[in-house]
């Protein structure tokens, strides 16, 4: 096997950030009726570094993948093409990126929508309590509230949508280098994405069983989108607005 010591250091990183910020959220007891809070200031600074880290580190391990952007064949005639026509195709392909773009992320916070609308039927069915989400009353007061929804989702989405996945593939590429063991190498991707999305999952384990429901189908549905490239940072945006947009319908159904 090539490479021993990047696959060394590769999983030593994996298990050392899985242990230290993936598992300690599994051991959080259930909490009847909880209450979310957001943290101090200093653990919001704390998830702000460690965001900031995990995004640094994933964006260093997407690098050590092979390109896989190729020449176009048509490159000699656009090359040849006048300024003109290759400013007019340039300009419609940056709408279209841009209407598309826009157009994915409004129907990935539509599904996480859809998926928190369903899990919470089934809930109120149940006879589940309902998770109480008091806002801060003064205007004051609620800025650093909403800036802790925006820095905590960034922080998820950097380790469980983005680091964690990441650097999994990578140590399976690793390992599997050769084409021969295609197969088994498939199988193995598909654990490195199952491993995240379950961790997630069961992060939200305190708020109940049907949280845990919803939560699996979030992050399903956000991994989805990175898989087919919707920009991290995108997602970041998403995760928060969802996030703020839950906190508030449950603050006016509780009152």
């Amino acid at each position: 096997m090539k490479n021993v010591h990047q696959l060394i250091a590769e999983i030593s990183e994996y298990f050392i950030i899985t242990a230290v910020l993936a598992l300690p959220p599994l051991f959080v007891p259930h909490q009847t009726g909880a209450v979310l809070r957001v943290p101090s200031l200093g653990a919001l600074l704390f998830y702000m570094a460690a965001a900031l880290f995990l995004f640094l580190r994933a964006r260093s391990t997407q690098s050590a993948f092979p390109a896989l952007n190729t020449v176009e064949p048509d490159a000699a005639f656009n090359q040849k093409a006048d300024a003109a026509f290759r400013r007019k195709a340039a300009s419609k392909r940056a709408t279209s990126a841009v209407l598309s773009f826009a157009a994915r992320l409004l129907l990935c916070f539509c599904a996480l929508a859809c998926s928190a609308a369903l899990w919470n039927r089934i809930a109120a069915f149940a006879g589940e309590n309902a998770v109480h989400a008091p806002l801060p009353d003064e205007a004051g007061r609620r800025f650093p509230f909403f800036s802790g929804i925006i820095v905590l989702a960034c922080y998820e989405e950097m380790l469980y949508r983005f680091f964690l996945p990441e650097k999994a593939r990578r140590i399976v590429s690793l390992v599997f280098s050769d084409p021969d063991s295609a197969h088994v190498s498939r199988m193995f991707y598909a654990l490195a994405e199952f491993i995240p999305i379950c961790l997630f999952a069961l992060a939200h384990r305190y708020l109940g069983i049907y949280a845990v429901g919803n939560a699996l189908c979030a992050a399903v549905i956000l991994r989805t989108a990175v898989c087919k490239k919707v920009p991290i940072f995108g997602l970041c945006a998403v995760h928060a607005a969802y996030n703020a947009a839950m906190l508030i319908a449950l603050f006016n159904t509780a009152r």
